[in-house]
């Protein structure tokens, strides 16, 4: 028999972190020009697109792999260097693709604790093997919502013994408070094992195009690229990712309403009693204090259409990540909050 399927009314969406401004407008106002090319194949290389990167970013387009979502770059990067025996370092509560991506390359997954769930560099470099192949850095985390700054990285990144390959996940990074933030992508260097993943999934609005990208040495990209499906990207991100490259209005206005919003969520939940890590993301993971709690709060958001993610897969039991919607499911996440307290 065929499970039941819940049929309630979903609202509002907020356990998948997308930008609920959406995209810009001037990339709606392309997609119109785009619709006649569907019937056209994409570029397996998206020689273009990587140009487009590299232009907007100063970047050698040559050491650019772009995929079906940086997701798609997680998994090719674990077929690609790994072997059973190996090892994966990650931290305690990180972004579940790389658990994932590492059990089906028939490797280990090793976590590193975090310090007041913000990524701990001594515990790190303390986790590291003779077997560790690759570090994935989520920064942002994901679920944490937490921000490891430049000092941090860099002593990381300058301790990391060479046989270890630092992946470091900037998906949240255009998020950051401006005075925090800091790239990966100027550390990378020919003779240095960093692979930088970058998305146009959240702050871009462009969750559906499936659309990120990867900067490494030469060596590293074209060891990726020999394992990445030739028509993995779509012929509408090739065309309209370029268009969200620009500077647009649209993008100040995500950044001050993300910011403005998620520190209001992140105070109601602390006057609540429910402790809120500092998050430099577009979603907050508040401490329902224990598990029955937070499993509590989840079905009171769901009972009134509100989806929250449970980051109990992340080895957090009491908390619930909760991304930044609009005014109207900001409003609800409140009230509900408040109502049960």
């Amino acid at each position: 028999m065929l499970p039941q399927l819940d049929t309630s009314p979903v609202i509002y969406d907020l356990s998948r972190n997308e930008e609920s401004l959406g995209p810009a407008p001037e990339v709606l106002s392309q997609l119109k020009n785009s619709r006649q090319n569907l019937l056209h194949y994409a570029d397996p290389e998206s020689l273009n697109l990587r140009m487009a990167i590299g232009k907007w970013k100063n970047l050698s387009p040559q050491q650019i792999l772009c995929g079906n979502g940086s997701e798609e770059i997680i998994y090719i990067l674990t077929q690609a260097l790994l072997k059973p025996g190996d090892q994966v370092l990650t931290n305690t509560h990180a972004f579940s693709a790389y658990n994932k991506a590492t059990q089906n390359a028939g490797a280990t997954l090793i976590t590193a604790p975090m310090s007041q769930l913000t990524t701990d560099p001594e515990q790190i470099l303390k986790s590291v093997t003779p077997q560790t192949k690759i570090l994935f850095l989520d920064n942002p985390g994901n679920p944490t919502s937490t921000y490891l700054e430049r000092q941090g990285f860099e002593t990381l990144l300058t301790n990391l013994p060479q046989h270890v390959l630092l992946v470091l996940d900037e998906a949240y990074c255009e998020y950051v408070d401006e005075d925090k933030q800091f790239t990966g992508l100027d550390y990378v260097k020919p003779d240095r094992d960093l692979l930088v993943l970058r998305t146009f999934s959240k702050f871009h609005g462009l969750a559906g195009l499936r659309c990120g990208w990867a900067y490494g040495n030469d060596e590293l990209i074209k060891q990726l690229a020999a394992f990445k499906p030739p028509l993995s990207m779509n012929r509408l991100a090739q065309e309209l990712v370029p268009i969200a490259m620009s500077n647009h209005p649209h993008y100040k206005t995500v950044f001050e309403r993300n910011a403005n919003c998620r520190n209001q969520l992140m105070n109601h939940f602390e006057t609540l009693g429910f402790p809120t890590p500092d998050s430099q993301t577009n979603f907050v993971s508040p401490n329902f204090k224990t598990p029955e709690m937070c499993k509590a709060y989840q079905m009171a958001y769901r009972n009134q259409g509100i989806l929250t993610h449970n980051c109990s897969g992340q080895g957090l039991d009491s908390h619930l990540r909760i991304a930044i919607g609009d005014e109207n499911a900001m409003e609800k996440v409140v009230d509900i909050a408040i109502s049960k307290a």
